[in-house]
Formats: structure tokens, C-alpha cells, sequence
């Protein structure tokens, strides 16, 4: 199986270290004495030449610099808070991006540049990107609010000014799918998402589940491997996932259009499944080109059967037009061909 139950995963928009972060120094004598595990004597600080205070950046406006600029704001940022351990080697790759004697505004691309991460599914260059936009925001608040009264004499904060709750993204938007099933008796919400360790190469789905019952999302999140779910052998709940993952590819605006998982929903409404718990949907296992062979027959056999323009499928007061079958039966036709009529070809 490509999926694991994970009962302490978070959402991908929490970062692991979310508001527990602190300055990375001490003050003593109205100096800055930093941490660093390297020295031999914990209570010895690093030599304070080598780093940037904030009277080398203050006047670095980060929406109207240069990006050598950027880089000196940055790497004060980074010297100063633990929430902004940024990767300066992925900073530098962005250099050639820009001109050195012109300005840019570093806190709009980089805010666009973390949610172009996360629009492809690559959540762990997001957070990557992320502490260097978090970097920006903060700067640019700095500046503009002004924090010249709570500095130490060698230049750093006195108190923390930092925020690292910032900019992590939109709660609403983003959801792979979000649809409510019913199986047997009972009826679910169930939410897709891209895992904090997805990437482009190797895309990661979660899938959280909420009883209708309760109106409260269960414990845990299902962990789906996409490159590893194996079609011919899959969980109702791989399915879920693969699919709301397989349609956000045909659609590049997906994040803006809250994907409803088309595909899986196709499937699901024709009653191939045969789903009668939550524990058959996370746990029982498949054969997709079976289930969709099966989900052809049952339309073909309503609209043969059928007279009407809308037709029952089964669900208690719940009719679907012939025009919306027939675009299901396409679908069907689709994963039929891509999958192969023998089985072995899956």
C-alpha cells in the first residue's frame, strides 16, 4: 500500500516550529551574546564583526532595494531569530533573477514565489522559500513601524520583534478536494492536501476525514505516496487521493477553483464501489479498471432502463440528468483506455 495513518500530522500551512522560535541571543550589559552550540564555552559569544546588526540594515527598505541589499536585511534577520534559518545557497540561486543596480520589491516576489511552491505541490521548497519570505515581511514591518528605542548598543533587538506566524498561507483555498460521501448509514467529509513533504517530483496527498455526525474532523491525517499507489490494488481512500491529486494537473488554477474532485466523485455516485463503512473506504482493496468497467455497465443499464431526462441512482431523492451520465460515461471510457483492457497493463 502507498498510504500510512499518521494520527500527529498537522496541516500543511503549520510549520513544525510555528510560535515557539526565539532571538538567538542573550543580552547582557545591553549587548547581544549569542548562542552557538560550536564553541566549546557556551557562555563565550561569537565575534560580532562577523555578523550584521540592525544599523547596517536600517535604512534597507526591502520592497525598494537591491538584492545584495536584500541579502545583508536577510542574513541580520537570520543572525537575529530562529524562525529564519533560511538556506543561503537557495537565496543566491535567485540572484541572477535580478539586476544589481535596480530595485525590486523583495517581499511581493517572495510572497508569490512560496504560493507558486505550493500551487505545484512542492510543499517542501514552500517552506524552504518560506523562511525567506517571512524574512521579508518581517524587515519590511520593521522598517516601517520603526523599533529604534529597543535596541542593545551593539545593534540587536532587546526584546523580540519577530513574529514567525506570518504569511504561512490561505486555510480556504488550496484543498485539493473537498467532498462528502456517504457510506452505508453514515455520512463523511473527506479533504485532500498536499503533504508538507510533498515535492514536484515526488508528489505526497493527505486526506483528513470529518463525521457529519459529530461535525468534527477525526484524529490523524492518511499519508498517500501518489507515485506509489498501484491501480490495480488500492484503497477507495488511494483512489480519493489519487485522483484529487491526477485533476489538479489538468487544471492550473485549481488552488482558485476548489477542486471537487470531479473524477473520484464519477466513480463514487455510480455505486461500483460498494463502500458500507469508513473502514471499507480507508481499507478495502480494488482493482480501479474493475471498479470502472462496473461503474460503465450500471449507467449503461439506467439509461437503457430510464426513460426520463433525470435518472435515480440509487441515492435517497437524488437524480443526475442523462447529459451529466453520459459525460460520466466518457470518463469512464478515458480510465478504461488508459488503463488497458487486460488487466496486466495497469
Amino acid at each position: 500500500m502507498s498510504v500510512i495513518f499518521d494520527i500527529n500530522r498537522t496541516s500543511m500551512w503549520v510549520t513544525n516550529n510555528e510560535g515557539r522560535c526565539r532571538l538567538n541571543y542573550d543580552v547582557q550589559n545591553n549587548n547581544a551574546v549569542f548562542k552557538d552550540d560550536k564553541l566549546k564555552n557556551e557562555n563565550q559569544s561569537l565575534d560580532i564583526q562577523e555578523k550584521i546588526s540592525y544599523f547596517d540594515v536600517r535604512d534597507i527598505d526591502v520592497t525598494k532595494c537591491s538584492f545584495s541589499d536584500f541579502c545583508k536585511v536577510a542574513k541580520f534577520a537570520k543572525t537575529s531569530f530562529s524562525a529564519f534559518d533560511y538556506d543561503e545557497s537557495l537565496l543566491n540561486s535567485y540572484k541572477d533573477i535580478f539586476k544589481e543596480n535596480e530595485n525590486s520589491n523583495f517581499y511581493q516576489y517572495f510572497d508569490e514565489e512560496r504560493l507558486s511552491c505550493a500551487n505545484k505541490g512542492d510543499m517542501h521548497l514552500y517552506y524552504e522559500v518560506q523562511k525567506i519570505a517571512q524574512v521579508a515581511q518581517n524587515m519590511m514591518r520593521i522598517y516601517q513601524d520603526g523599533f529604534e528605542g529597543n535596541l542593545t548598543d551593539d545593534g540587536y533587538f532587546i526584546k523580540d520583534v519577530f513574529t514567525d506566524l506570518s504569511c504561512t498561507g490561505f486555510y480556504g483555498n488550496y484543498r485539493l478536494a473537498e467532498c462528502n460521501y456517504g457510506f452505508g448509514q453514515d455520512s463523511y467529509e473527506l479533504i485532500a492536501e498536499f503533504d508538507r513533504d510533498s515535492t514536484k517530483e515526488k508528489p505526497v496527498v493527505d486526506v483528513s476525514i470529518g463525521s457529519s455526525l459529530s461535525d468534527k474532523m477525526l484524529p490523524g491525517r492518511y499519508v498517500v505516496d501518489i507515485n506509489s499507489v498501484d491501480l490495480k490494488n488500492a484503497t477507495p481512500l488511494e483512489l480519493f487521493a489519487y485522483y484529487a491529486y491526477m485533476d489538479s494537473l489538468k487544471n492550473d488554477k485549481w488552488y482558485q477553483s476548489y477542486n471537487q474532485n470531479q473524477t473520484f466523485t464519477e466513480l463514487f455516485l455510480s455505486g461500483a464501489f460498494e463502500i458500507e463503512s469508513l473502514s471499507e473506504f480507508t481499507d478495502k482493496q480494488v482493482n480501479l479498471l474493475e471498479v470502472t468497467q462496473k461503474a460503465k455497465e450500471i449507467l449503461l443499464d439506467k439509461l437503457d432502463s430510464e426513460r426520463g431526462e433525470d435518472i435515480n441512482l440509487g441515492e435517497i431523492g437524488k437524480s443526475y440528468s442523462r447529459d451529466l451520465l453520459k459525460k460520466w460515461l466518457m470518463t469512464y471510457d478515458e480510465i478504461i483506455f488508459s488503463l488497458g483492457e487486460d488487466e496486466s497493463q495497469i
